[in-house]
């Protein structure tokens, strides 16, 4: 991707324009139904949002999909739908780095890359935050904590870091929220002290 501050965002409605010019323009077959093209245009939306809410990049979907051997003629024609999936994805990434924009979820994606990709960019806002409240945590996804993770790297396990959770209420898990991540989070940090609020 280019530097944030030379792109921009991507509406909605430029978000559904888009794919339906990758759904026109690419091979496909599986995920684009002869009489209705544009049939399944929200479903594949939603599930590239997903892949990038659990920090799934094209390269690493196309990774996982190398992995799995379909075991029945239902599997195979889902597996051959990813394979579609993977295509899209990936045209959509390059089309999005080549009109300068980026959608909702590239906003905390790209924070996460530029960090991984410039230790000292990553040191400069280590050393600017010096503590971190995440609440909410039960809802948090994987992007949200991939990023709560890289800036508390510094400390590792001694990080200023206040998370407030309900792990009976997790109910985003179809926005990509993550349950196992207050759940592990003290096989994160094993020195957090665990406040219950019972009462």
């Amino acid at each position: 991707f280019p530097t944030v501050g030379s792109m921009e965002p991507l509406s909605n409605l430029e978000r559904v324009s888009l794919f339906r010019s990758l759904i026109d323009s690419l091979p496909l077959s599986h995920i684009r139904p002869h009489a209705a093209p544009y049939l399944y245009t929200r479903s594949i939306i939603s599930a590239i949002a997903d892949l990038k809410r659990e920090a799934i990049d094209p390269e690493k979907f196309n990774r996982f999909l190398k992995t799995q051997s379909p075991a029945s003629p239902q599997d195979e024609k889902y597996h051959r739908r990813n394979r579609e999936l993977y295509l899209v994805y990936k045209s959509y990434q390059q089309e999005l780095i080549k009109i300068g924009r980026y959608d909702f979820e590239d906003m905390i994606t790209l924070v996460n890359t530029a960090f991984k990709a410039g230790p000292d960019f990553l040191l400069t806002h280590q050393q600017r935050f010096l503590y971190f409240l995440a609440d909410e945590y039960q809802d948090t996804n994987a992007a949200q904590q991939e990023l709560l993770l890289l800036l508390t790297s510094y400390w590792k396990n001694q990080a200023n870091i206040f998370v407030v959770g309900d792990d009976d209420q997790a109910i985003f898990r179809f926005q990509g929220a993550s349950i196992e991540n207050i759940l592990n989070f003290h096989q994160i940090f094993p020195a957090a002290k665990l406040v219950v609020l019972d009462r």
